[in-house]
């Protein structure tokens, strides 16, 4: 099953269009190689910008994607589903 979690970009590649990202609801944890959805612009993607990936169980990057990118606070932003 597939969830929602909060994260922060680290580094981004546009080459392969992928993200390492640190997610902040699971200690913290650096996964390389996220995709990013095509709808975000590249000009957006910048270290420390906080973002929104949808994350497979097992934590693999590969099943992995950003899907939304959002200035502020993460703690602000209040997930409910």
């Amino acid at each position: 099953m597939n969830r929602l979690e909060r994260g922060l970009i680290v580094a981004f590649d546009a080459a392969t269009w992928t993200a390492s990202v640190e997610l902040v609801e699971s200690g913290h944890i650096v996964l390389a190689g996220v995709r990013l959805a095509w709808h975000i612009d590249s000009t957006q993607v910048v270290v420390d910008v906080h973002c929104m990936v949808v994350l497979s169980d097992d934590l693999n990057p590969t099943t992995s994607v950003v899907v939304a990118l959002y200035h502020g606070v993460a703690s602000e932003l209040e997930l409910e589903f």
